[in-house]
Parts: structure tokens; sequence; C-alpha cells
């Protein structure tokens, strides 16, 4: 039932009641213009939209899933950002257009499908989703804009379908791509599409392949990503939603400030061939309850991990050879740590740790 035009509402929309939430809804029906932010659970989008406008259900963070209706044709421009709670994404056979970042910043979406009737997966669609693992884009997709899978952390494998004639900057930042499938003969795919990948990423591609990377034939590449950029991740990822993550192989410093003030980040394995960890690049993670490090890491640089305060326990490797000044102060909840003999450990390394209990090893 059609609710009559209350004051400040735009664009011929009205407010429509439907399930368990409230939707502004086009006079013809047809336009899905705004979804209350009071939203939550499995929300269904009625038969008859055509079209959701841009920013419709942006800010809704507590909505889980999302049924489309088999009528819709048109997703706006950052219409889902910031869904936080989001798990997957099934979009519907028939929709022909998705703007500009229509799900950038859904941080907890693991799947998602694409289907064949799309023409193109615009700029930042996917940017930020950090435990995307699984992608199915269906034949018939012809274009992948930049930065569409950009931070897409968890995303290890790819296939890219014979349809496809065109790829940006699509996959930039994905640390733990490692597989992709290039299905198509005739793509014209940027430098930068893998930039920042796994440090053995490996592109299985056809032989007649001749505007890949400009090279007449690639069947293998190694794109090794040094550094993780300085403020990359910071703040962005936000209890109560969680993220374990494990630096890649390949990585050798943790940029200054790259993931401060994640209160969501639970653990972080940082792996042998990281040397440096910066300035505050894990500070203000308070959510952050484990950290782990294989041998190789050489400098904890200062408040690198100031303020974890979740932190109970931590086992640094012989590789290390000093930690700097507050490098793990006002980790209060800290108790045992165990470090070699050849550590320097500055003064201040653990300030506002009253009850640790530090081992040296011999």
């Amino acid at each position: 039932m059609y609710l009559r035009k209350q004051a400040g509402q735009e664009h011929g929309c009205t407010n429509k009641k439907t399930m368990n939430t409230n939707f502004q809804i086009s006079k013809n029906g047809e336009v899905l213009c705004k979804c209350s932010t009071e939203a939550k659970g499995a929300i269904t989008i009625p038969e008859g939209i055509v079209a959701i406008k841009q920013k419709a259900f942006k800010g809704c963070k507590t909505i889980t899933k999302i049924l489309f209706p088999t009528t819709l044709k048109k997703i706006g421009s950052y219409a889902f950002h910031g869904c936080d709670s989001l798990k997957s994404i099934q979009i519907p056979f028939g929709v022909e257009y998705v703007g500009k970042g229509a799900f950038k910043d859904c941080h907890r979406i693991e799947s998602a499908v694409v289907p064949a009737s799309l023409y193109k997966l615009a700029a930042s669609t996917f940017e930020n989703s950090y435990a995307l693992k699984y992608v199915k884009i269906r034949e018939g997709i012809q274009y992948i804009d930049d930065y569409c899978f950009k931070n897409c952390l968890s995303l290890e494998k790819i296939v890219i379908p014979n349809s496809v004639s065109f790829m940006g900057k699509a996959f930039s930042g994905c640390w733990n791509l490692t597989k992709v499938i290039m299905r198509t003969d005739r793509a014209e795919i940027t430098k930068a599409a893998f930039e920042g990948c796994g440090e053995e990423l490996t592109i299985a591609c056809s032989l007649t392949i001749d505007r890949f990377f400009n090279e007449p034939t690639i069947k293998k590449i190694i794109k090794p990503k040094r550094v993780i950029k300085r403020r990359v991740l910071a703040g962005k990822v936000l209890s109560p939603h969680t993220l374990c993550f494990n630096v890649p192989n390949g990585i050798e410093v943790v940029g200054e400030e790259a993931f401060c003030d994640c209160t969501g980040l639970e653990t972080i394995g940082i792996s042998k061939s990281v040397m440096i960890i910066r300035a505050r690049a894990f500070s203000g993670c308070n959510g952050l309850s484990k950290a782990t490090f294989e041998e190789g890491v050489q400098v904890i640089g200062n408040s690198a991990f100031e303020n974890c305060t979740s932190l109970t326990s931590l086992h640094l490797p012989d590789s290390l050879k000093e930690i700097e000044a507050h490098a793990f102060a006002g980790c209060t909840s800290l108790r045992n740590v165990s470090i070699s003999h050849l550590t320097s450990v500055a003064a201040t390394a653990f300030d506002a740790n009253n009850n640790i209990k530090i081992s040296i090893r011999q």
C-alpha cells in the first residue's frame, strides 16, 4: 500500500512498507529510490522494480541478504555502498547496468555472481570487499573497468570468460590472487590489471592472445608486491566486522599506518619475506588478539602495535634485530612475550604493560 508523499521526498518517490523494511518507491512503482538505514536481515525487493537508484542502500549496515526481482534492469552507482553485513550477491539475469562503486566497501561479501546480461563491470564495483573469495563472471561480460575488484584481499582465483575484450586495473591490490584463467583469446588487458597481486601470479591463457601486456604469449608472470603502502587500509576494517589476514609471501615492508585503527582486524600473520614493519602499522587495532611472525622480520617500528589491547601473548622470531620505542606500548592485556637475546629492545617498547612477563631465549 502506498502512503501519502511526505515532506522532503524527492524525484516522485513515496514510502512503501514491504516485509521487514521501508522503501521509498517512485510513483510508477518502477524505481526503488531509498531504503531505510534501519533495515536489517534478509530483504526482498518487490517484483516490478526496474531500477535501483544511486546510493539507495548506502549505509544500510545490517542487511545480510538481498533477493532481487526478476524485473530488475539497472543498479545505480554506489547503490549498496557500505552495506557491511552483506554476505553474498547474486545479480539476476536481465540486469543490464551496474553503476560505479555499486558494492564498494561491502567488507563481508564472500561470493558474487555476475550475469551474462551485463555488458560492463564498472569501476570499483566490488572495491574493498576484503572477504570476497568466490566470483563467477558469466560469459557475456565484455568490459571490466579499473579497480573493479581492488583490495579484494581474500580472492585467490578468478576465471575471465571468453567474452571479455578489455580489462583495466581490475584486480589491483588483490594480494592473495595467485591464479587467473583467461579463456579469452582477444582481450586487451592493461599492464596494471594485476598490479600488487600474489608473489607468483600464474596466468593460464590462450596461445593466440596477442594483446596481453603487449606481448605475444604469456603463460606465467611473476608480479612481486614488495611494499604494503602507507595507510592502505587505515581505519577501513571496523568492528563488529572482522578480518583475519596473512601478509602474502613476497611482501618485504608493511608500510607506516598500513592497518592502523582497523578495530575489526582479529588476527595477522607476518610471512617470512617481511623484513620491516614500519611505525604505527597496526596501532589502535584493539580487536587484534593474535599476531604470528615467521622467521625473517628484522625491525618492528615505533608504535607499530601500540594500543592493541586484545593481544595476550607474543613469540617474536630469532631474526628480529630491533624493537623500537613504544612498539607494543598500551597493549594492556599482553602477559607473555618470548624474545631472542640478540634482539635490541627500546626501553619504552612495552610501556603501560604492568603485568607482562618477558622470556629471553638464548
